[in-house]
């Protein structure tokens, strides 16, 4: 099977799943159910888009915005070259390296404050998985970390 079928396959999966994430938010009470019925309404549309958009052949030129190429669109790159990439990685090796971030994430949460735990995540991934320069990722992650305590501890 095909990346392109596979990927139009997890589309349909994934709307099941929505559909049925939404069907059951009618369970709860009035209050409970918002963000479940909402959330699942906003996944929906855009899983639907997504199918939709993936079974173009050629996206209209009012969707410009939207490029078919990645790793389960199926379509190369039209001029034939390369992006340059320091690392030739299948998608699952870059998985893989996600998972690990998060789980580096997750540990560091049982150990250190939030604000701590959130501050090194985003600032080592910035700098050794984005090869972002050093300083800006400083100023990237205090920045983010100043959001994070205005909002969490000051306001709400």
């Amino acid at each position: 099977m095909n990346l392109e079928r596979e990927g139009k396959f997890f589309d349909v999966f994934l709307l099941v799943i929505i559909g049925i994430f939404i069907g059951y938010s009618f369970t709860f009470n009035d209050t409970a159910r918002l963000f479940p019925l909402y959330f699942g309404i906003i996944a929906f549309v855009f899983v639907l888009l997504n199918l939709i958009v993936s079974s173009m052949e050629n996206p209209p030129k009012l969707l410009k915005f939207i490029k078919q190429k990645g790793a389960m669109s199926g379509i190369k790159d039209p001029t034939g070259e390369e992006e340059e990439d320091d690392d030739e990685d299948l998608p699952w090796s870059q998985i893989i390296k996600v998972v690990i971030w998060l789980v580096g994430f997750i540990v560091g949460l049982a150990f250190l404050n939030y604000l701590v735990a959130t501050f090194l995540f985003l600032f080592l991934l910035l700098v050794f998985g984005g090869k972002v320069p050093w300083l800006k990722s400083l100023y990237l992650s205090i920045g983010f970390i100043a959001f994070l305590f205005l909002l969490f501890e000051l306001v709400l």
